[in-house]
Protein backbone atom coordinates (compact mmCIF):
# COMPACT_ATOMS: atom_id res chain seq x y z
CA UNK A 1 0.00 0.00 0.00
CA UNK A 2 2.53 2.49 1.08
CA UNK A 3 4.56 1.62 -2.55
CA UNK A 4 1.41 2.62 -4.52
CA UNK A 5 1.10 5.76 -2.35
CA UNK A 6 4.42 6.98 -2.91
CA UNK A 7 4.30 6.00 -6.58
CA UNK A 8 0.88 8.66 -6.74
CA UNK A 9 2.86 11.42 -5.03
CA UNK A 10 5.99 10.99 -7.14
CA UNK A 11 3.73 10.58 -10.48
CA UNK A 12 2.24 13.88 -8.52
CA UNK A 13 5.18 15.96 -8.42
CA UNK A 14 6.42 14.92 -11.84
CA UNK A 15 3.27 16.09 -13.68
CA UNK A 16 3.64 19.15 -11.43
CA UNK A 17 7.00 19.94 -12.84
CA UNK A 18 7.14 19.33 -15.90
CA UNK A 19 3.57 21.45 -16.33
CA UNK A 20 5.56 24.22 -14.99
CA UNK A 21 2.37 24.93 -13.10
CA UNK A 22 3.37 27.71 -10.48
CA UNK A 23 3.21 26.10 -7.44
CA UNK A 24 0.12 25.64 -4.99
CA UNK A 25 2.84 27.03 -2.14
CA UNK A 26 3.43 30.54 -4.43
CA UNK A 27 2.37 33.86 -2.63
CA UNK A 28 -0.97 35.12 -4.55
CA UNK A 29 -3.33 38.52 -4.64
CA UNK A 30 -6.33 39.16 -6.44
CA UNK A 31 -6.70 41.86 -8.96
CA UNK A 32 -10.61 42.37 -10.75
CA UNK A 33 -10.34 43.43 -14.45
CA UNK A 34 -13.82 45.29 -15.94
CA UNK A 35 -14.61 44.89 -19.56
CA UNK A 36 -17.29 45.21 -21.76
CA UNK A 37 -17.54 42.22 -22.91
CA UNK A 38 -16.30 38.42 -21.75
CA UNK A 39 -15.69 37.00 -24.86
CA UNK A 40 -15.81 33.76 -23.84
CA UNK A 41 -13.44 33.84 -21.33
CA UNK A 42 -13.88 31.01 -18.74
CA UNK A 43 -12.66 30.68 -14.65
CA UNK A 44 -9.30 28.72 -15.32
CA UNK A 45 -8.31 30.54 -18.38
CA UNK A 46 -4.50 32.05 -18.09
CA UNK A 47 -3.56 35.44 -17.57
CA UNK A 48 -0.49 36.67 -19.43
CA UNK A 49 1.83 39.67 -18.49
CA UNK A 50 3.84 40.32 -21.67
CA UNK A 51 3.39 36.78 -22.61
CA UNK A 52 4.61 35.09 -19.75
CA UNK A 53 1.80 33.06 -17.91
CA UNK A 54 1.17 34.89 -14.32
CA UNK A 55 -1.70 33.74 -13.31
CA UNK A 56 -5.02 32.70 -13.65
CA UNK A 57 -8.85 33.81 -14.12
CA UNK A 58 -10.68 32.51 -10.87
CA UNK A 59 -14.15 34.02 -11.59
CA UNK A 60 -15.98 35.39 -14.80
CA UNK A 61 -19.57 37.60 -13.92
CA UNK A 62 -21.89 40.09 -14.71
CA UNK A 63 -20.64 43.72 -13.19
CA UNK A 64 -23.62 45.62 -10.62
CA UNK A 65 -21.94 48.57 -11.81
CA UNK A 66 -23.75 50.41 -14.54
CA UNK A 67 -20.83 51.38 -16.89
CA UNK A 68 -21.11 49.84 -20.15
CA UNK A 69 -17.44 49.18 -20.31
CA UNK A 70 -17.83 47.79 -17.20
CA UNK A 71 -20.72 45.34 -17.98
CA UNK A 72 -18.02 42.20 -17.18
CA UNK A 73 -15.81 41.84 -14.14
CA UNK A 74 -13.29 39.40 -14.18
CA UNK A 75 -11.53 38.02 -11.03
CA UNK A 76 -7.65 36.91 -11.62
CA UNK A 77 -5.14 35.28 -9.17
CA UNK A 78 -1.59 36.58 -10.21
CA UNK A 79 1.85 35.17 -8.95
CA UNK A 80 2.99 38.26 -6.01
CA UNK A 81 6.39 37.95 -7.90
CA UNK A 82 4.79 40.06 -10.47
CA UNK A 83 2.89 42.40 -8.93
CA UNK A 84 5.38 45.17 -9.13
CA UNK A 85 4.87 45.36 -13.00
CA UNK A 86 1.48 45.41 -13.18
CA UNK A 87 0.62 48.94 -12.68
CA UNK A 88 -2.62 51.04 -12.73
CA UNK A 89 -1.25 52.14 -16.25
CA UNK A 90 -1.21 48.49 -17.42
CA UNK A 91 -3.50 47.27 -20.86
CA UNK A 92 -5.36 44.42 -20.21
CA UNK A 93 -7.60 43.07 -22.70
CA UNK A 94 -9.32 39.35 -23.35
CA UNK A 95 -7.09 37.84 -26.38
CA UNK A 96 -7.45 34.38 -28.34
CA UNK A 97 -4.52 31.80 -27.97
CA UNK A 98 -3.97 30.69 -31.29
CA UNK A 99 -6.43 31.15 -34.08
CA UNK A 100 -9.39 29.54 -32.42
CA UNK A 101 -7.92 28.43 -29.29
CA UNK A 102 -9.09 29.26 -25.63
CA UNK A 103 -9.15 32.69 -24.38
CA UNK A 104 -7.29 34.51 -22.06
CA UNK A 105 -6.47 37.56 -20.40
CA UNK A 106 -2.98 39.44 -21.68
CA UNK A 107 -1.75 42.21 -19.22
CA UNK A 108 1.01 44.84 -20.52
CA UNK A 109 3.53 46.01 -18.45
CA UNK A 110 2.88 49.00 -16.80
CA UNK A 111 5.27 52.04 -16.40
CA UNK A 112 6.93 53.35 -13.30
CA UNK A 113 4.81 56.51 -13.41
CA UNK A 114 1.47 54.22 -12.37
CA UNK A 115 0.89 52.99 -9.14
CA UNK A 116 0.98 48.94 -8.38
CA UNK A 117 -1.74 47.39 -8.55
CA UNK A 118 -2.35 45.71 -4.92
CA UNK A 119 -4.54 42.88 -3.55
CA UNK A 120 -7.93 44.16 -4.69
CA UNK A 121 -7.25 46.25 -7.23
CA UNK A 122 -8.46 46.68 -10.11
CA UNK A 123 -8.11 47.66 -14.23
CA UNK A 124 -10.27 48.58 -16.85
CA UNK A 125 -9.97 46.25 -19.34
CA UNK A 126 -9.46 47.18 -23.51
CA UNK A 127 -12.05 46.31 -26.42
CA UNK A 128 -10.16 43.90 -28.01
CA UNK A 129 -10.69 42.58 -31.81
CA UNK A 130 -12.91 39.52 -31.27
CA UNK A 131 -13.74 36.91 -34.16
CA UNK A 132 -17.22 38.33 -34.43
CA UNK A 133 -16.17 41.33 -35.52
CA UNK A 134 -13.63 40.01 -37.92
CA UNK A 135 -16.62 37.86 -39.46
CA UNK A 136 -18.87 41.05 -39.90
CA UNK A 137 -16.08 42.91 -41.27
CA UNK A 138 -15.22 40.30 -43.86
CA UNK A 139 -19.12 40.15 -44.61
CA UNK A 140 -19.43 43.58 -44.97
CA UNK A 141 -16.61 43.28 -47.50
CA UNK A 142 -17.65 40.26 -49.52
CA UNK A 143 -20.79 42.34 -50.01
CA UNK A 144 -19.36 44.94 -51.11
CA UNK A 145 -17.07 42.84 -53.67
CA UNK A 146 -20.30 41.35 -55.13
CA UNK A 147 -21.79 45.21 -55.78
CA UNK A 148 -18.77 45.46 -57.32
CA UNK A 149 -18.61 42.59 -60.38
CA UNK A 150 -22.27 43.15 -60.66
CA UNK A 151 -21.37 46.30 -61.98
CA UNK A 152 -18.36 45.49 -63.73
CA UNK A 153 -20.51 42.89 -65.43
CA UNK A 154 -22.91 45.55 -66.57
CA UNK A 155 -20.67 47.64 -68.26
CA UNK A 156 -18.70 44.68 -69.77
CA UNK A 157 -22.34 43.84 -70.99
CA UNK A 158 -23.00 47.30 -72.98
CA UNK A 159 -19.56 47.27 -73.90
CA UNK A 160 -20.49 44.06 -75.98
CA UNK A 161 -23.65 45.49 -77.49
CA UNK A 162 -21.56 48.55 -78.84
CA UNK A 163 -23.26 51.46 -76.30
CA UNK A 164 -20.65 53.84 -75.86
CA UNK A 165 -17.36 55.13 -76.91
CA UNK A 166 -15.30 52.30 -76.14
CA UNK A 167 -18.21 50.20 -77.32
CA UNK A 168 -18.70 51.72 -80.44
CA UNK A 169 -14.45 51.73 -80.77
CA UNK A 170 -14.58 48.08 -80.39
CA UNK A 171 -17.82 46.58 -82.38
CA UNK A 172 -17.90 49.14 -85.18
CA UNK A 173 -16.46 48.37 -88.23
CA UNK A 174 -16.69 51.86 -89.81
Amino acid sequence: GMLVIASFILLGLAIFFISGASGFLTPKYTVVAYFASANGLRPGGEVWLEGVTVGNVSDVRISKLPDANKSVEVEMRLDKTFQNLVRSDSQVSIETKGLLGENIVEITRGSSAGQAVGEGGSLQGEEAGDIKKIITGTNDFIANLDILSQQVKKMAERVDRGEGTLGKLLTDSS
